[in-house]
């Protein structure tokens, strides 16, 4: 028997402390409620029938969101089924069973007999800013026969809306060697130094953008861009970009005094586009405030609690022309 490690498909539950507890999801058309579980490391939200647990389950419903580029859902399934069976040794089967414009519905399943064995069904869908993901998994593959016209059916009903309710963006203030305070002005978080040198302004500032960048690179060129239009002199460097999340610096010299920039973006909490920006105006040496800073925004990280919110789909749901069958 081989040993199955694909956890994206053949679920095992693996979580950290939930951070929606209580929530419940309900479905027109199915008798059970399903109550928040917890959270995967590697992003899953968990939802499970009440009266089951995370040690003790038949059936799981797993949310997954990931920012990305969009991409054709088809060729999407593809690419992971392949690479999937690649990992797994050609263990899993898989069907497309509906494709529209904004969403794909795919079954699959292991045809060896294993111990513990599930069956499910996966609905990929756009969200706005990336893909979104929800799989139902069942432990009752003699009841899958039953099952499969109920889930086939919410799938294709519903999506579900993940909507940050509380937003954690966490600076490590302890390693500055300065003391901060908060002052919001204009609807923006900004921070400043206690007391400091004279004629030094520095200021951090956190904010959320009203949309999501679909790529960080043009977000990067275009803020740029603005920012070139007022200061020709600006200088600027991309310091990385791992699609998600992108680090930059911009600065400028004008008599003795300096300005410099660093600018933390970043979307990879779904639904949480937040920029982080450290900048200082200083007719005195800046280096080494701006290597204290930058090692501050490489370690910043950007947490949410979310409210999950099922939805029927009222977008185009005209069936595509499909090359359905098994992987």
């Amino acid at each position: 028997m081989k040993s199955i490690l694909i956890s994206c498909l053949f679920f095992t539950l693996s979580l950290f402390s939930p951070l929606a507890a209580g929530q419940v999801i309900r479905f027109d058309g199915y008798n059970k409620n399903f109550t928040f579980s917890g959270r995967a490391k590697t992003g899953e939200f968990t939802f499970v029938p009440e009266k089951e647990t995370s040690t003790n389950w038949q059936e799981a419903l797993i949310l997954h969101y990931v920012a990305q580029e969009k991409v054709p859902l088809e060729i999407y399934y593809h690419n992971f089924m392949v690479l999937l069976n690649k990992k797994s040794g050609g263990l899993f089967k898989s069907k497309i069973v509906k494709s529209t414009s904004d969403s794909l519905i795919f079954e699959w399943w292991i045809d060896t007999d294993i111990p513990d064995a599930q069956h499910g069904w996966v609905k990929i869908f756009y969200s706005g800013d990336g893909l979104g993901f929800i799989r139902y998994t069942t432990k009752n593959v003699d009841l899958v026969e039953k099952i499969r016209p109920i889930w086939e059916n919410i799938l294709a009903t519903y999506h579900i809306d993940l909507v940050p309710s509380a937003i954690d963006v966490r600076i490590n203030w302890m390693q500055d060697t300065k003391e901060w305070v908060r002052e919001d002005r204009q609807g923006i978080e900004r921070y400043h130094p206690v007391g400091g040198e004279n004629q030094i302004d520095e200021q951090v500032t956190v904010e959320m953008l009203k949309r999501t960048p679909e790529n960080l690179r043009s977000f990067y060129e275009e803020e740029m861009a603005k920012v070139k239009a007022t200061v020709p002199k600006a200088q600027s460097q991309l310091v990385f970009d791992t699609g998600t999340r992108m680090l930059y610096e911009w600065w400028y010299k004008e008599g003795n005094m300096e300005h410099h920039e660093w600018v933390l973006v970043s979307k990879e909490t779904p639904g949480v586009p937040v920029v982080v920006r450290h900048d200082i105006h200083s007719p005195t040496r800046i280096v080494e405030r701006k290597k204290i800073w930058e090692r501050i925004l490489k370690m910043t990280t950007i947490d949410a609690e979310y409210e999950f919110k099922p939805v029927k789909d009222e977008t185009d749901q005209t069936p595509k022309t499909s090359s359905k069958g098994t992987l």
